[in-house]
This record gives structure tokens, C-alpha cells and sequence, in this order.
């Protein structure tokens, strides 16, 4: 306990070297295909830490034959890929600290601040990626900065990942479990505001095209309308979502009431207002509970598609087409009572004044794919909070970055040994 007291007051007193480190993280403009530059900051970073370096950009050719792998980007050129290597004494249990460096975009959205500033005010830090998930890399920075300081020795290595390509499906951290990545746990720190979630829902992309018959808009009734067929496949895609909201109950989940959307987010069809469109195409995200695989969810969706197909004439001639295309994120969990997930608890009651709160992450992250493809339980916590991630005038608390901070020193001073 003395151990962990010291960590926390020195995270206390170098509050500011965290904030500084954010603040230049943030004016690193990493969306997809612009990370390089980051993650050569970060390279520095995890060297000074002692962390051996390995930077390297994924190869598409070898992720494309991995079942896991699905992306709206046919090269990683550019992109390069971070791990650094802490190695410990022995003997002690080994740990992946596994962060994102890609942002999305900062849109359209009501900025009134810099975006890319990392402006410091009143108690927050704003700017792209500080929510998520940027204030999680700073959390486990000053973690291991506290460590390293007060010469506390680990016996089981540290694996500190900056991975590409997680907002658009997880690329960066398969790229990172091929080559050859594991570890006996594994921490996320993406924006759950101090909450646990050991179990991380997956979602796809898909496009469904449907066949029509053009005829001019006067007499339309010699045409088949692919718009209309199209809107009454969107009622049968919500009572499917109804029918997998009641049989994919699950107990982390019980907070939302729709955990696992079917969300139609493009519809196109015609190009004349006196026509007959010859065909509608609609593409969506549909969500996947951590207690199905991906394959399961497409299979439930595809045969939903055929059965609503067979009851019209029309398209049971010209079936739907059904396409997964652009993004995919598979789903995982931990069981609640895995060491993982009750000594983050035990650290984090001490320092939250109550125990934790246990729930399903309401989005995908990388943590199911540790767990599902590198034999390595992964659980969810970090400062950022999910509701300003995305969002105009994102920000992280600084007092939550701290606690953060803390709590994952404490915890792996007991995880590693």
C-alpha cells in the first residue's frame, strides 16, 4: 500500500507534465492516413519509458486473409503501426496497454474552440481525440512515468500499443495480434468515465441493393418501385432488431434500450422525379452482441432479408442484394469475476470512494479482438467520457485523467507483480 501511495501522490504533484503531454498529442491531426507523424512523437515517448520500439506499417495483403479483417482502405502506406516493450524482472504476469492514435474528423459540428489546440480551461482539456481516445494514452503515460521514477521494479513486461485504424474497425490492433502480440491481460483505456466494461458489443457495415422496373412517373403502375420495396424492408429490419433486443438479452446491457441497433444511415435510389428509380441501395451498421460472433449476426440478417423476399412476387424473383462491406468490429467479453476485472476494481475503490460500476461498452473497441483472436482477456477503462467523443468541443477532465492515472499505476503494480 506504501507502493501505491507514493504512485499516486507523484501522479498528483506531475499532474501538469500529463496535461502538457495531451496537449501536444492533441495538435498531432492523426485521422486515418495522417498518423505518422504521432506516432513518431509517441515512438520517443515510449523509448524514454525503456520500452523497446517496434514501428511498422501493416501489410494489407497479410490482414486480408484473417476472418477478423474487413476495411475501407486497401493500403497502410504511411500508417504506421507502434509497440514498445517494457521488459520486466519475471516471473510476474505480462500486460498489453493497447490505445488507438487515429481521431475521427472534426466535421461540421459547432467548434468554438481549436479543435487541434489542446486548449486548457477550467478544469478541462478540449481539442479532437481528448475524450477519445488521447487522454487514455496520457493516463497510461504518467502511469509508467510514476513507475519508471520511482524506481518500483515489474516482474511481468509491459506491451504499450498505439494502434491505426480503430475508428474504422480495428486494423491497427489485428496488424498488432499477427505479428505475434499477446499478453495475460490487456487494458483499453477508451472513454468509459471510470466506469469497468469487461464486455465490448461488434457491429458491420452493410448495403442492401434492390431491383426495380423503370416506367415513366405517369405510369408508374407499369414499373416496380425499388424506393417502396426498400421502405417496407426497413419495417422488417426494425422488428428484427426488436426480436434480437429481447433473445440477446444480456445482463451488461439491461442500461440501453435498443443495445444492438440496426441503424439504416444511406438510402439512394432515382434520378429523375418522373421515373421509376431501376433500384434502391440503403447501407447500415448493425450492432452484435458480445455473445454472438459476427457470422452469427450476418446470417440472422441475410435470412430476415430472404423471408421478407419470398413474401412479395417480385422480389422473390429478384432477391435483395445483401454486401458486408467497409467496417467491422467483432464482439468479446470477460466474465465479471476474471482477476483482470476485480484487482482494476480493487484499485479503483480506494481512490472512487465505491466500487465500480460493471457494464457493456455501448460501442466496439479493440478489446474484442484480444480476446477473441489473441487469447487475451481485455477489459475497458478509461477518463474519457463516451457522450463527448465525436462530438464539437470534445474534452477530458483533468481530475478523471488524474484518477486514471492512479488507478492503472495501482493496478499494475498488482497485475504484473
Amino acid at each position: 500500500m506504501e507502493a501505491k501511495k507514493r504512485l499516486a501522490e507523484y501522479i498528483s504533484d506531475h499532474r501538469e507534465e500529463g496535461f502538457s503531454f495531451l496537449k501536444q498529442f492533441v495538435r498531432f491531426q492523426s485521422i486515418s492516413g495522417n498518423e505518422k507523424e504521432a506516432q513518431l512523437f509517441l515512438s520517443d515517448i515510449f523509448s524514454g519509458l525503456g520500452a523497446s520500439i517496434d514501428l511498422w506499417e501493416p501489410e494489407y495483403s497479410e490482414l486480408k486473409e484473417h476472418p477478423a479483417f474487413l476495411s475501407p482502405r486497401e493500403s497502410f502506406a504511411g500508417s504506421p503501426n507502434l509497440a514498445g516493450v517494457i521488459k520486466g524482472l519475471g516471473g510476474g504476469r505480462s500486460l498489453i496497454l493497447n490505445s488507438h492514435v487515429d481521431v475521427v474528423p472534426i466535421g461540421k459540428g459547432d467548434w468554438t474552440l481549436d479543435p487541434w489546440e489542446g486548449i486548457q480551461r477550467e478544469g478541462r482539456i478540449y481539442g479532437r481525440g481528448t475524450s477519445d481516445m488521447k487522454g487514455g494514452m496520457a493516463a497510461m503515460i504518467l502511469a509508467l512515468k510514476a513507475l519508471k521514477a520511482l524506481k518500483i521494479p515489474l516482474r511481468g513486461d509491459i506491451i504499450l500499443q498505439s494502434v491505426i485504424e480503430e475508428e474504422a474497425g480495428g486494423a491497427g490492433t489485428l496488424a498488432c495480434i499477427v505479428r505475434g502480440y499477446k499478453a495475460d491481460g490487456a487494458v483499453i483505456p477508451e472513454p468509459t468515465d471510470l466506469l469497468l466494461y469487461p464486455a465490448a458489443m461488434g457491429s458491420m457495415w452493410f448495403r442492401i441493393t434492390i431491383k426495380g422496373k423503370a416506367a415513366h412517373g405517369a405510369t408508374s403502375y407499369l414499373g416496380i418501385n425499388p424506393l417502396e420495396k426498400a421502405g417496407h424492408l426497413i419495417e422488417t429490419l426494425k422488428k428484427l432488431e426488436e426480436k434480437r433486443t429481447k433473445q440477446n438479452h444480456h445482463p451488461l446491457y439491461t442500461h440501453l434500450p435498443v443495445p444492438f441497433c440496426i441503424n439504416i444511415g444511406t438510402f439512394k435510389g432515382g434520378n429523375w422525379p418522373s421515373s421509376v428509380p431501376e433500384e434502391a441501395v440503403m447501407e447500415g451498421r448493425m450492432g452484435v452482441s458480445p455473445r454472438e460472433t459476427v457470422e452469427e449476426a450476418r446470417k440472422e440478417l441475410e435470412k430476415a432479408i430472404r423471408a421478407f423476399s419470398k413474401k412479395d412476387p417480385w422480389l422473390s424473383e429478384h432477391p435483395p442484394k445483401v454486401e458486408w462491406f467497409g467496417s467491422c468490429w467483432v464482439s468479446g467479453e470477460i466474465a465479471v469475476d476474471h482477476p483482470l476485472l476485480t484487482i482494476l476494481a480493487e484499485n479503483i475503490k480506494p481512490l472512487q470512494g465505491e466500487d465500480p460500476r460493471i457494464l457493456g461498452a455501448p460501442w466496439a473497441t479493440d478489446a474484442a479482438l484480444l480476446i477473441r483472436y489473441a487469447d487475451t482477456p481485455a477489459v475497458i477503462f478509461g477518463p474519457g467520457t463516451g457522450s463527448k467523443a465525436h462530438q464539437a468541443d470534445e474534452y477530458i477532465e483533468e481530475e478523471k485523467l488524474i484518477k486514471a492515472a492512479q488507478i492503472l499505476a495501482g493496478f499494475i503494480l498488482d497485475w504484473c507483480g
